[in-house]
């Protein structure tokens, strides 16, 4: 009877949490738990950055104290594959065991046109501050991974087989045992490998945002915002076949032990693992109008700016011109687990140094709408277009939209659909939950396709973790 009377004191305690929390202003349903292309209109405080920086104006309610929001760890990863399934992926990507030899030679004839697709973003930390009626202001530090590679069938046979690609005419094997590869004269290798590129990029900012209403009524608010990010770069690789011309650049950061046979510029002392091999500033800006009390309509820029690699910067020259290859093949279904074995001086790749290299930021127009039916009820749109020839994971306009909806005080749902001029691309959804007062600590989880959960072709890994957000007021 005892333990009966204690499950019952903790009932009667959540139930007048939830009824409580039913009176105020919650802030889940500020709080936007799925994929930031739908966010233009719709994100608030600290995840406004790099999305929307004028809705930092936008105070939820009229109360006569700041909010406090910060968040600490929270992550975010998406992959696709046109060539792996399921059961390919999740090993390759925990690298938990490598391919076999027959395994490597049947993922290079799967490889079809799209290849691989990847993004990852970490905020290891951010926090804003909303003073009502007059500013919101933040900071976030963020992480941000792109990758992309398409792969012509003899490229991706060479990267995946190594020593075993039909492209190598002879193998010889040195008095040491060492086993080497000899480049088949008959090829035109430019030719058979037009097409393929592989690009890859980590950014690390330091973004510093503010947003403030310009005027407010009753039928009519705006609202202007503007970001300055402190731009750092650890990876950067552009590596282009086309018209039998290769084109590539890379600069890699101590953190991925690549050898470029010395050839890296010897005035550049990077001072750790995680020194960055570029920088740049940057600047996202925004506008916001509120029509009625209901309707949101926004636009932003984000990622305006350049940015300069210097560190260990080399122009990949050219690529198996008669010469003995001892380069033995990809371990991993994913090349960006391998970029050490792909970018060593194995015979692959001949390196130039190069001292300095300038390149515009992948530069984004937002445009989108979000509806608020009812104070539990938010249904959002978003176009995303990129507006720089910075090289994006991207290149053609994206649409996506979400619907998100308070189940109760304590628990939010979402779910959304993304896609371009071709194809349904996503089908992301979120949960938000908090079990304290007023909703201080809030909890977030998702998947960036619920499709891909029962798919096993063309598969969309993809998550999203937010456990230690806070909101005070």
């Amino acid at each position: 009877m005892k333990k009966l009377g204690s499950w019952w004191w903790f009932a009667t305690c959540l139930l007048f949490t939830w009824q409580v929390q039913a009176q105020l202003d919650n802030p889940l349903v500020h709080y936007n738990p799925t994929p930031t292309e739908t966010g233009v209109a719709l994100a608030r405080d600290y995840q406004t950055a790099g999305i929307n920086p004028a809705n930092l104006g936008i105070y939820p309610r009229d109360y006569d104290v700041p909010l406090v929001t910060f968040g600490v760890a929270e992550a975010s990863g998406m992959f696709f594959s046109d060539a792996l399934t399921k059961e390919e992926l999740w090993p390759s990507l925990l690298r938990l065991r490598q391919l076999t030899s027959d395994e490597r030679r049947d993922l290079a004839q799967q490889f079809a046109t799209d290849g691989h697709l990847m993004t990852a973003s970490l905020l290891p930390f951010a926090l804003c501050v909303q003073f009502p009626k007059f500013l919101g202001a933040s900071f976030s530090w963020q992480e941000r991974v792109t990758g992309q590679a398409v792969l012509s069938s003899p490229f991706a046979d060479l990267l995946f087989n190594g020593l075993q690609s039909t492209y190598l005419d002879t193998l010889i094997v040195d008095l040491s045992g060492s086993t080497f590869g000899l480049t088949d004269s008959a090829y035109n290798y430019y030719e058979l490998f037009n097409g393929s590129s592989i690009h890859y990029n980590w950014l690390r900012d330091y973004a510093l945002s503010a947003g403030m209403p310009l005027f407010t009524g009753s039928v009519v608010a705006l609202y202007a915002g503007a970001s300055i990010k402190f731009v750092q770069s650890n990876a950067y690789l552009n590596l282009h076949f086309s018209e039998d011309t290769l084109t590539g650049l890379a600069a890699f950061s101590s953190l991925f032990n690549i050898d470029y046979a010395n050839l890296t510029d010897p005035d550049v002392q990077l001072g750790g693992r995680f020194a960055p091999i570029g920088k740049g500033t940057a600047y996202d800006v925004g506008l916001t109008l509120r029509l009625g009390k209901s309707l949101f309509v926004a636009t932003a820029i984000t990622d305006i700016g350049k940015i300069t690699y210097t560190g260990n910067l080399v122009t990949i020259s050219e690529a198996l011109t008669d010469t003995l290859v001892n380069y033995l093949g990809l371990n991993y279904a994913t090349l960006f687990s391998d970029f050490k074995n792909i970018f060593n001086a194995k015979g692959l790749f001949t390196y130039l140094p190069r001292t300095s290299y300038t390149t515009s930021l992948p530069s984004t127009l937002r445009l989108g709408a979000a509806w608020h039916m009812s104070h539990d009820v938010r249904l959002a749109f978003t176009m995303m277009v990129p507006v720089s020839e910075s090289v994006a994971y991207w290149a053609t306009p994206r649409f996506s939209s979400s619907l998100e909806m308070l189940v109760t005080p304590n628990l939010k749902l979402s779910a959304g659909v993304q896609f371009d001029k071709r194809e349904v691309l996503n089908i992301p959804a979120g949960i938000v939950l908090s079990l304290t007062p007023s909703g201080i600590w809030q909890l977030s989880m998702g998947t960036g396709d619920l499709v891909s959960l029962v798919r096993q072709n063309r598969p969309t890994l993809s998550a999203r973790l937010a456990l230690l957000r806070f909101h005070f007021r």
